[in-house]
Parts: structure tokens; C-alpha cells; sequence
């Protein structure tokens, strides 16, 4: 049992919360992200 994930110990089983908490950020940096480009558009 080889772990190669950057030296980082995640436990084998995630919780779904965890999962929609990802989510969430994720969107948050895609809204910030089309922000930054509407910015360097205009």
C-alpha cells in the first residue's frame, strides 16, 4: 500500500458533505475567476 498523494494522509472513506462543501468553493472561484476576465476585457 503505496500512498502517492503529495506526502497528504486523506482518510480512504469522504463524507458526500465534504464533496458538496468542494463544490461550492469550486463555483465561487469560477464566479471569481469570470470576474477577473470581464475586468481584463473591458
Amino acid at each position: 500500500m503505496s500512498s502517492h498523494k503529495g506526502g497528504r494522509k486523506e482518510p480512504l472513506k469522504q463524507p458526500k458533505k465534504q464533496a458538496t462543501e468542494m463544490d461550492k468553493e469550486d463555483e465561487a472561484f469560477k464566479q471569481i475567476q469570470k470576474e477577473k476576465q470581464k475586468e481584463l476585457r473591458s
